[in-house]
């Protein structure tokens, strides 16, 4: 990597409140939320009961919640549900206020810690699709690179949580880090209230079902392919934490995997234009997955943490592009992105905690005199070789002919200087001709009758005045597929189905004819 490309990825990853408030998140939900590891609670607390048991409840809870969301939106009953998570820090701070008192009581020690799995988990779940929520509002370039680097900052957070006296901690959980980053969500809303689950424009209900059953039929084998990683990685994590100790040390060693896979895919955004598929990732790291299951049972159980920490930082980039393909197809498909990450998130996170389930209980499996990692690494190879068979029929075009959102695109932070004066140029021309156009006054005043928003109106503006999508996309720094998603909710909103229509209607707006009819 040259020095250039150095500065450009350095410049890229500098924080933002954004960014460390969805940091800090992550960072707390690997306190507690990671598979029965609780590094900042008393050893003597980890009972494998103990843990096994808010695991259990926490993943269904969890679960729950993907499901419940994915069910509202469907119906088209979302928004009380959003409203009732607008305040599910307070359920937040319980759970961790019940773990907490689980430490002191010592005659309900298990109560109050399944209440805190069920309170920890459904929340947990709600901050995670609030987080894609506001991601998704804002312009795609730049809430992908709002993600990489909450996860880039996420594992440093994490370590300098050490840094505070291991006593005092936990009760910063609910008490400070908790409102910090309920606080950086608030303002990440602040000017994308709008924009915020408003992706959906249908003519009429049977369309919306419709879209909305396509969207299954079209995803459900990515997010199979992306969740039997999880369950890899489950398993190997489950196994490899033992002890308390152990599970600290597989932390901090997912963790720093989860650091370099951040960084690594920063680098590479950074520096070139990239095409990701969800589906050809998972081919490409199939093969290194078969082969750390195929080293599992020769190296045994001495080995496992490093396994299980290679096997989460794959898991863990997994997410990040599963996580920008829902926000993605959100915008292609013109379908709630509650939905999309719920239905996707509720296979993906299954099946890891399922893999978690069945590392625990990975003894009832042996057969034939095979020990743990063996039993462990043939059920793993059987659900990822299920998952490749998957793949393999997973990227044939839609039957609807609808646009598929399984590639993520991402348009470098380093463009070309050419491109940057272009873009910087269009710009310009386009701010005179608010002006001086004839057009673009005529769009001026069809984007406020139509209500269209402000990147719509911009795009409207360079298309009546001759630039096809690709120009478009050039000049905004956007994907070329982004700029047609904005064109056709355009088409929806000013009732026309091709590009000369819309110029006409355009060219031969007159916002006093539609004032007389009011009249």
């Amino acid at each position: 990597m040259t020095k250039a490309a150095i500065t450009t990825t350095l410049k890229s990853i500098k924080p933002t409140y954004v960014s460390l408030g969805y940091a800090l998140f992550v960072a707390v939900n690997a306190t507690v939320i990671w598979g029965g590891v609780f590094p900042f609670l008393p050893m003597s607390f980890q009972a494998r009961e103990i843990t096994v048991s808010f695991f259990l409840t926490q993943s269904i809870a969890f679960m729950f919640y993907f499901v419940l969301c994915t069910l509202c939106a469907r119906f088209n009953t979302i928004r009380p549900v959003h409203r009732f998570l607008e305040h599910n820090s307070i359920g937040y701070a319980l759970g961790w206020i019940a773990l907490i008192a689980a430490t002191y009581v010592n005659d309900h020690v298990l109560e109050l810690t399944l209440l805190g799995g069920v309170l920890i988990g459904f929340n947990t779940a709600g901050f995670f699709v609030r987080w894609n929520v506001i991601f998704a509002a804002d312009k795609e370039r730049k809430s992908s690179v709002e993600l990489l680097r909450g996860m880039a900052y996420a594992p440093l957070v994490y370590f300098a949580l050490y840094l505070i006296p291991i006593a005092m901690t936990v009760y910063l959980v609910p008490l400070v880090f908790m409102p910090l980053f309920t606080l950086a969500m608030k303002q990440a809303r602040k000017g994308h209230e709008k924009e915020i689950e408003h992706f959906e424009h249908f003519e009429n209900e049977a369309a919306r079902q419709n879209s909305y059953r396509q969207v299954i039929r079209d995803y459900w084998k990515a997010a199979v392919c992306i969740g039997s990683v999880g369950f890899a990685s489950g398993v190997m994590r489950s196994i490899a934490v033992s002890t308390p100790a152990n599970g600290e040390l597989v932390n901090m060693a997912s963790m720093v995997g989860v650091l370099i896979s951040s960084l690594l895919l920063f680098a590479l955004w950074s520096n070139r234009p990239m095409k990701i598929n969800t589906v050809t990732l998972f081919r490409i790291i199939f093969p290194a997955l078969m082969a750390l299951i195929a080293l599992m049972p020769l190296f045994g159980e001495a080995y496992l943490q490093y396994f299980a920490a290679i096997t989460y930082a794959i898991y863990g980039c997994a997410i990040i592009i599963m996580m920008m393909q829902c926000e993605k197809a959100a915008r292609v498909r013109g379908v709630t992105v509650a939905f999309v990450y719920g239905f996707t998130g509720a296979i993906i996170y299954a099946m890891h905690d399922f893999g978690f389930i069945t590392g625990q209980f990975a003894s009832e499996l042996v057969f034939a005199g095979a020990d743990v990692p063996i039993a462990s690494a043939f059920v793993m190879a059987y659900v990822l070789a299920f998952a490749m068979y998957l793949a393999h029929n997973a990227s044939a075009p839609t039957a609807s002919g609808e646009p598929r959102a399984d590639h993520v695109e991402f348009v470098s932070s380093s463009a070309t200087p050419e491109t940057r004066k272009r873009a910087s140029a269009g710009n310009r021309e386009g701010k005179q001709a608010e002006v001086q156009d004839r057009l673009s006054k005529q769009v001026a005043l069809a984007a406020e009758h139509y209500e269209l928003s402000k990147r719509e109106a911009e795009i409207l503006n360079m298309f009546v005045h001759g630039h096809s999508a690709k120009r478009v996309a050039e000049e905004l720094l956007a994907s070329e597929n982004t700029v047609n998603t904005h064109v056709k909710r355009m088409y929806r909103k000013l009732g026309v189905h091709k590009k000369q229509q819309l110029v006409d209607l355009v060219e031969t707006f007159n916002p006093k004819a539609f004032s007389s009819k009011d009249d």
